[in-house]
């Protein structure tokens, strides 16, 4: 079970990262939105918990860009990136947890 969640969170932020928008004409050292995509294993979980975060960018008023960018404000069209994927995906994710599963009890 814990490398079929690995595997889902490394998939889903994949497709994020590939999703991402990316400002081109943004300032030499500037950090992008898809660098900051990244992926672990819950505090105390064992692995069986992976988390797939988004964000540590704020902009001028000190919001998280990544928020901002998946959802829109009223002067920003939404850039969604995050939870499509996540949506697409879902019916893979479980199906790979499922095969997982069989293959356990199988084992066992």
């Amino acid at each position: 079970m814990t490398e079929a969640t690995k595997a889902n969170a490394r998939a889903l932020a994949e497709a994020a990262k590939r999703d991402a928008p990316y400002d081109e004409n943004a300032p030499a050292g500037a950090v992008h939105l898809r660098d900051t995509i990244k992926y672990y294993a819950a505090d105390g979980s064992g692995g069986l918990i992976w988390r797939v975060v988004a964000g540590n960018i704020r902009d001028e008023n000190g919001m998280q860009n990544a928020r901002w960018q998946e959802f829109g404000t009223v002067d920003r069209p939404a850039q969604p990136f995050f939870f499509t994927n996540y949506r697409i995906m879902k019916p893979r994710f479980s199906a790979r947890m499922s095969r997982a599963m069989r293959a356990g009890i199988k084992e066992a």
